[in-house]
């Protein structure tokens, strides 16, 4: 097993393989992707988003939690059913220099497992120079709990595909 300090950069834990598919895919091909793929979520885009700075930036992720509790359980067709009507929005971002520590403290805080690390970048504009942030890849947060939640030590850990690789 791999440990890391709680203060490393989160950026060296990355995950850069990000998986997208646009909001107005139907949540068959999400399903086909993850499947081919051996992922259990994937980032959602909008396509001609020209913002500057936010076309790259994903709006929002399906899991498979969600096709599970919002398109089976509900009795939709995933023929039918488009992944913006499944996604879950705003998607949650930290900054590549934060610690582990403070990734793991937004995701228990948000209650969320997969978090885009994202990198500030400048851009010039007519006002002057502006931040807007891209992203480089992804955390996931793996929980591992005792058999009796009430007597559980909670422990986390970060998911990474390249445990203490620098980049």
């Amino acid at each position: 097993m791999y440990s890391t300090s709680r203060d490393q950069r989160i950026g060296d834990l990355v995950d850069k393989d990000i998986m997208t598919i646009d909001e107005s895919a139907l949540i068959s091909d999400s399903v086909r992707i993850m499947k081919n793929k051996g992922i259990s979520s994937i980032f959602v885009t909008r396509s001609g988003n020209k913002n500057a700075g936010t076309q790259n930036f994903p709006i929002g992720i399906v899991t498979e939690r969600d096709i599970l509790y919002r398109v089976i359980t509900e009795n939709k067709s995933p023929y039918k059913t488009m992944v913006r009507e499944v996604m879950s929005s705003p998607v949650i971002s930290i900054d590549e220099g934060a610690t582990v520590r403070d990734t793991v403290t937004l995701m228990r805080e948000k209650n969320i497992r997969r978090l885009i690390v994202s990198r500030q970048t400048k851009t010039n504009d007519e006002k002057g120079e502006r931040g807007d942030s891209s992203p480089i890849g992804i955390v996931t947060l793996m929980s591992i709990i005792g058999n009796v939640p009430a007597e559980s030590l909670v422990l986390a850990e970060i998911e990474s595909p390249s445990p203490g690789k620098i980049v």
